[in-house]
């Protein structure tokens, strides 16, 4: 008798736990929430918008890291508001696309925006593609990492990082029309400790542009063009900004893009700020226009009402080891203000050269206004520090 209820123990036990284990399948300990079952079609005609929202906010309200999945298929979505806190780290498998409006009148702001959220991973292969609408704004989010995704025809910036920290972005692909303008490929304000990794750019804007108030950016192995290049700025437009300190770039490659390694800032600067402890490293540029350029005259507009010098002081830069082919005769410019000139400059090891005019002309040229340097080891063209 008592063998007998103890198997029946067992068993009943054994089948409590399979379905204990279902039930909790759909409240908490890994959740997966597939996008279709909150009535997502995916055919890339209908909106699946409230679907999304509606898997968002189930997975958010739950303990034990969900992830909401969305399947192969084309979802015609947005705009979408993510916003935390949630409850527990957040997990995104995109393994389809997701297509934007094209009538622009139904974003008042950005597409799809994540915010206040602390761990979050958007993976999967699939693609976010923009159709030229707005946005992927990620704003006040922690402990992220953006990996192995697609970013398409957005209309303005790809990916926008703001006040966010311990943000990790590896082998994304970002894709625009040359000639697209504002469709920066990466922007990063306001935020620290952010890593870009093993990423292929291609736009009509910067492939990485780098806004004030940042602090420990890594940016490796990324390949630039076409596009602007790697920026920093501008800085100094506004009042209240702040200061950009800490960047390393290294193992990058860019082809055939407008600027290489830019630093720009506004002439007139309303408030005072520094940009500071930059490392470039390793870079090789490929029929680019301007290679390395300082720019503290930066106006993007015919003319501009400020002509005062620019407040925003520069230095520690180092550029090392970056070789290559400029597009331009002038392949090294700094042009610093006469206010507050660029401090600790360094050349290590450079050689560009001229790709050439139509006479044959392949003389290499630097410049240097209000600059202050070195240079170190075999540096070409001459150094003008």
């Amino acid at each position: 008798m008592n063998s007998n209820n103890g198997a029946i123990q067992l068993a009943i036990s054994l089948l409590f736990s399979i379905w204990c284990t279902t039930c909790v399948a759909g409240q908490s300990g890994n959740a997966i929430y597939n996008v279709k079952d909150h009535g997502a079609l995916g055919n890339g005609q209908n909106d699946d918008t409230k679907a999304f929202q509606a898997a968002w906010d189930a997975s958010c309200a739950i303990e034990g890291n969900p992830t909401i999945l969305i399947p192969m298929g084309s979802y015609l979505v947005g705009p979408l508001h993510f916003k935390g806190p949630c409850k527990s780290a957040m997990a995104i498998d995109l393994r389809g696309q997701l297509l934007a409006s094209t009538h622009l009148n139904a974003y008042t702001k950005d597409w799809i925006e994540f915010q206040y959220i602390n761990g979050l991973v958007i993976s999967g292969g699939g693609i976010f593609h923009g159709q030229g609408s707005s946005s992927l704004v990620f704003s006040f989010v922690k402990n992220a990492k953006i990996k192995s995704i697609s970013s398409i025809d957005s209309k303005l910036f790809h990916i926008h990082i703001f006040s966010s920290e311990n943000f990790d972005i590896e082998s994304v692909t970002i894709s625009a029309p040359g000639d697209s303008p504002n469709t920066d490929g990466i922007h990063i304000a306001d935020s620290t400790n952010v890593t870009i990794t093993n990423a292929t750019i291609g736009t009509g804007d910067d492939c990485i542009s780098i806004g004030p108030g940042n602090s420990n950016l890594n940016i490796s192995n990324v390949h630039c063009g076409p596009g602007h290049g790697i920026s920093v700025g501008s800085l100094g437009k506004n009042s209240g900004e702040t200061d950009v300190v800490g960047l390393t770039v290294k193992n990058c490659t860019l082809n055939a893009t407008t600027n290489g390694l830019r630093i720009k800032t506004w002439q007139s600067s309303p408030s005072r700020l520094k940009a500071a402890q930059f490392t470039y490293q390793d870079i090789t540029m490929n029929n680019v226009y301007n290679p390395i350029i300082i720019d503290q005259e930066y106006c993007p507009y015919i003319s501009c009402a400020g002509k005062d010098p620019s407040r925003v002081q520069i230095y520690d830069i180092k550029f090392t080891n970056v070789k290559g082919t400029s597009s331009s005769a002038e392949a090294i410019k700094f042009i610093c203000s006469s206010s507050f000139p660029c401090q600790g400059v360094v050349l290590n090891d450079i050689d560009l050269r001229y790709t050439g005019d139509a006479t044959g002309n392949k003389t290499t040229t630097s410049t240097c206004a209000n600059v202050r340097g070195k240079s170190n080891g075999n540096v070409k063209p001459n150094p003008c520090i």
